[in-house]
């Protein structure tokens, strides 16, 4: 393909494409810029309405057409699991020749990269794989990304561990010093409670920040206060403490008749690590002991109130039995106990259990 018709192909084929790539724009510059490079590429080129491949063969090359859109990875999503990666998946943006339009981005697991039915599934009609292409549109789209943005996901809160490059909190918001890294933690309780776990984007001076923290002494007597800010200001410390082999092994509970206040002072102490008050908290006794197992191990490095909030007074003594003493359980030994093949999970969290009286207990959890 002569030089001098780049220029005119574009603009013919890709008019409102080739402006808003002249003029700099971010997203479809980079697609730009390798279409402009393909016309003259060894592996792809583009011809009427279709990206080419080049196949090499004996008797010479043969054109093989791949599809009618062109498409480019924006970013590589990888999502960690007890911080090691457990899956990618793929951010993709397109242009289809058919509408001369840019296709709406998608997100799919990067394993179902080769397998075209992605495409249909989510561009329809504006987008087409020809049967001879789809053993090379994973090749094109990778040959035309250019520049993939990459980013962690983890489903976890509280400090990484020493071993990543930098110290880094994580919390619903994301990371307090790495803008590369989000965090997700609704797939833990599947709902948006744990939501609330999210930090302020600058953190505020110790100096602004300390007479408000001293002044929880004067909301209750020293006997709550001293414990529920220790619990509070302890709890960040949980990853260094593992790291000593000095774990925290303890559940706070916070016991006083209706309508005492526990679960408005419970609430204070939650705040330290978000938005919460007294009708919003991490857990209670309503959930399923099992419920509470992955959140033991996903709210790290930071409390996680457990409210007594039971409706049905028939059912409250023995659900409120069966949570506490998987969470005093769990807390004491370390892991939960893995039956007929399920995860065992780690507890990582300081808890704090309010209620009106205290359950029964195991002596060996005391």
């Amino acid at each position: 393909m002569a030089a001098n018709r780049k220029p005119s192909i574009l603009k013919q084929v890709l008019p409102e494409f080739a402006s808003l790539a002249l003029t700099g724009n971010a997203e479809i510059l980079p697609t730009y810029m390798f279409l402009w490079q393909s016309m003259n590429s060894a592996h792809f080129r583009y011809e009427d309405n279709k990206m080419i491949y080049i196949k090499k063969s004996p008797k010479g090359k043969i054109d093989v057409p791949v599809c009618n859109f062109w498409a480019y990875i924006v970013q590589d999503l990888s999502y960690m699991k007890d911080d090691n990666p457990s899956y990618h998946s793929l951010v993709i943006a397109g242009w289809s020749f058919k509408t001369k339009k840019s296709l709406p981005q998608v997100t799919i697991k990067a394993t179902e990269l080769k397998n075209a039915d992605w495409v249909a599934a989510n561009w329809g009609a504006d987008a087409h794989v020809f049967n001879g292409g789809k053993a090379h549109l994973a090749d094109m789209i990778h040959a035309a990304s250019l520049e993939i943005k990459r980013k962690k996901i983890y489903s976890r809160t509280g400090w990484l561990k020493k071993e990543e490059a930098s110290r880094n909190f994580l919390h619903a918001g994301g990371s307090l010093f790495d803008s590369n890294i989000d965090v997700d933690l609704i797939p833990v309780a599947m709902n948006s409670t744990l939501q609330k776990y999210r930090l302020p984007d600058s953190p505020a001076k110790l100096t602004d920040v300390a007479p408000t923290v001293l002044s929880l002494f004067d909301v209750s007597k020293e006997h709550l206060s001293y414990p529920l800010l220790s619990a509070a200001l302890l709890a960040p410390l949980g990853e260094c403490m593992r790291e000593n082999e000095t774990p925290i092994d303890f559940t706070l509970f916070l016991v006083g008749r209706s309508e005492s206040g526990k679960s408005y002072l419970a609430a204070l102490h939650q705040s330290f690590f978000g938005e919460f008050d007294k009708k919003s908290f991490p857990a209670n006794f309503t959930d399923t002991a099992n419920s509470i197992e992955p959140k033991l191990d996903a709210l790290q490095d930071v409390l996680m109130v457990v409210d007594d909030d039971f409706p049905d007074e028939n059912q409250r003594k023995t659900q409120m039995q069966a949570v506490v003493q998987k969470i005093v359980r769990a807390i004491s030994d370390g892991n939960t106990r893995s039956r007929m093949g399920r995860k065992t999970f780690v507890p990582r969290t300081l808890p704090i259990c309010t209620g009106e009286y205290i359950p029964k207990l195991p002596p060996s959890t005391l």
